[in-house]
C-alpha cells in the first residue's frame, strides 16, 4: 500500500502496528515517526510510538508520546492507562493512580467493561481486590505474549516451575499412566515432564494463541480454550493427576478451585501446582501484589488442602523464577487426594 501510496498515514501506523507485534520495537518506532510525519494530527500512531518507548526502557518520553494522544483525543481509555503505566515505570505511583482512574471513568462514560482497569488499580492498593483475575485480562496478556512466551520465560525470567514440578512428580507419582490435566498449560513448557507419566494429556488454557503453540509441541491428547473452573466441573473422578503451574498467582481464594479439582480426580490422585509466597505465615491468606499477581500463606495452602480432601504429601519453598535481577519466592505443593 505504501508503495502504491508513499505517505499514507493510515497504512504506515498499520505497518509500525506489525512491527511492534513481532517485537522489532526499534524498526516499530521509526515506522511511528513516518506515521506522525505523515499526520501529526493521528493519535493512534501518538500512542503507538509511545508504546514501542516503553518497550525501549524509555519511559519518559513515552509519556510525552500519551499525552500528546490525549490532546488528540481527550477521554480515550486506552490512553489514559498507557500514561498510567508509563508513570509507574517512572516510579510516579500517585500519578499513575490517578491516570488509572481516569481511564476507568473514561470507559464507563464510553460503556466499556473497566474490569481490568479495576484489577491494575487494585494490585495499586485502590479498592478491593477481586477474588481471581479478570478473565479479559488474562486472555488479553497470553495472547499477546505467545509469540515470545517461551523465550522470555526461561531466558529472561529463569522459569523454573515446570522442572520443579517434573521432579517433585517423579519423587512421587513414578512412572504412573495417568490421565493428566496441565491448567494454564500454555504453550506447554510442562508437557515434556508430564507425558511420560501420561496415559491420556489434557491441555487448558484461555488464549487461543497458547494453545497453538501448545499443539505445535504435538505432546497432548486433548487441548481445550476454556476457563479450567469450568473445564474442571464438567469431570468427575476422571483424572489421576491435574497440575497448575504458575496458574494459581491469577486467584485470590482457592476454596473453590480446590474443590473443583478433588471432584475430577479420582481416589488417590495427585494435584501438583506452584504459587507465590507471602513471606509470613501470620497475615492474610492470600495478598494481590503490584504485579498484579496473587501470593498465598503456606498455612492457608496446608489448610485448604486438609478441609478439601486432600493429604499433603509435599510442601517446600523454591525460587520459581527472577524478576529484576532477584529470585522470586514461591511454594511447590504436591497433594493427594484421600
Amino acid at each position: 500500500a505504501l508503495a502504491e501510496q508513499p505517505g499514507y498515514p493510515e497504512a504506515a501506523c498499520v505497518r509500525a502496528n506489525a512491527l511492534f507485534q513481532l517485537r522489532r520495537f526499534e524498526a516499530a518506532l521509526r515506522a511511528y515517526d513516518a506515521a506522525v510525519a505523515a499526520d501529526a494530527g493521528m493519535p493512534e500512531a501518538h500512542a503507538g510510538r509511545g508504546l514501542a518507548l516503553l518497550k525501549l526502557g524509555r519511559a519518559r518520553e513515552a509519556l510525552a508520546c500519551f499525552e500528546t494522544a490525549l490532546a488528540l483525543r481527550p477521554g480515550h481509555p486506552a490512553s489514559h492507562r498507557q500514561r498510567g503505566e508509563a508513570l509507574l515505570a517512572l516510579g510516579e505511583r500517585s500519578q499513575a493512580i490517578a491516570a488509572f482512574g481516569q481511564a476507568r471513568e473514561s470507559a464507563r462514560q464510553a460503556g466499556q467493561d473497566a474490569a481490568d482497569i479495576d484489577f491494575a488499580l487494585a494490585a495499586l492498593g485502590v479498592g478491593a481486590p477481586p477474588e481471581r483475575a479478570p478473565l479479559v485480562y488474562v486472555k488479553a496478556l497470553f495472547d499477546q505474549y505467545a509469540g515470545h512466551f517461551d523465550r522470555h520465560l526461561t531466558g529472561v525470567l529463569d522459569y523454573r516451575t515446570p522442572a520443579l514440578i517434573g521432579a517433585a512428580l517423579a519423587r512421587h507419582a513414578g512412572a504412573a499412566h495417568l490421565a493428566t490435566a496441565d491448567l494454564g498449560c500454555g504453550t506447554g513448557l510442562c508437557a515434556p515432564f508430564l507425558r511420560p507419566l501420561a496415559r491420556s494429556l489434557a491441555g487448558v488454557d484461555l488464549s487461543a494463541r497458547m494453545l497453538e503453540q501448545a499443539r505445535a509441541t504435538g505432546l497432548y491428547d486433548e487441548l481445550a480454550r476454556a476457563d479450567i473452573g469450568a473445564w474442571l466441573e464438567a469431570r468427575a473422578d476422571d483424572l489421576d493427576l491435574v497440575v497448575a503451574a504458575d496458574v494459581l498467582v491469577y486467584f485470590g481464594p482457592l476454596e473453590t478451585l480446590f474443590a473443583q479439582v478433588r471432584r475430577a480426580l479420582r481416589p488417590g490422585g495427585w494435584f501438583c501446582f506452584s504459587t507465590e509466597a507471602i513471606e509470613a505465615d501470620a497475615g492474610p491468606d492470600h495478598v494481590l501484589l503490584p504485579s498484579s499477581r496473587y501470593a498465598h500463606s503456606p498455612d492457608y495452602l496446608r489448610r485448604l488442602a486438609r478441609e478439601r480432601g486432600f493429604v499433603t504429601v509435599e510442601a517446600e519453598r523454591a525460587v520459581v523464577r527472577s524478576e529484576d535481577g532477584a529470585g522470586v519466592a514461591g511454594h511447590l505443593l504436591v497433594l493427594r487426594a484421600a
